[in-house]
């Protein structure tokens, strides 16, 4: 499991403040559990 950077937690925390500001996530993530998870892995870099 990689080891999270304050960059990442910064991150993370934008993303759920953009969630609880809006309403909607900042992407337009699958419904399905796999593919979502790949987005998750492969698209979102929260190694920034």
């Amino acid at each position: 499991m990689p080891k999270f950077t304050k960059k990442a937690e910064q991150y993370c925390i934008a993303a759920l403040l953009y969630y609880l500001v809006t309403g909607k996530h900042y992407l337009g993530f699958s419904l399905d559990k796999q593919e979502m998870l790949r987005q998750i892995q492969e698209e979102v870099s929260l190694q920034c």
